[in-house]
């Protein structure tokens, strides 16, 4: 059996070892993924909602693409789902009459995988 020196990568997997620590990250898998789509050079940002916000019904394109979102989607969520720490969790919530618009009841949803919020 050949040694095939210390351990780089694995599966997109970067392992970098020092004297104290050995650090796993998946920075190469979701840098490859954002050059595949284009968003090298996105920025991030957070977005402020108002508690407890009504929202209404609107005509604009939320998405411009969505098949792009599915796609993005699906690729993290079949990386990360085998990970028994990366659960997909979903609730949901329904105000009856509450849009103050056509008084018609209104549902929210959202999906979290692991600790994230992606939909």
């Amino acid at each position: 059996m050949k040694d095939l020196d210390s351990l780089h990568y694995f599966w997109d997997i970067e392992v970098a070892r020092s004297t104290k620590d050995i650090v796993i990250s998946q920075r190469k898998f979701i840098l490859d993924m954002f050059e595949e789509y284009g968003l090298l050079g996105a920025k991030p940002y957070s977005i402020l909602m108002e508690a407890n916000l009504k929202m209404g019904y609107t005509n604009e394109n939320v998405l411009p693409n969505p098949t792009l979102y599915r796609q993005m989607l699906g690729k993290l969520m079949s990386r990360f789902i085998a990970n028994s720490e990366m659960r997909l969790t979903a609730y949901s919530k329904s105000d009856w009459a509450s849009c103050a618009e056509t008084r018609r009841s209104l549902t929210d949803f959202y999906i979290f995988l692991g600790k994230s919020l992606i939909s």
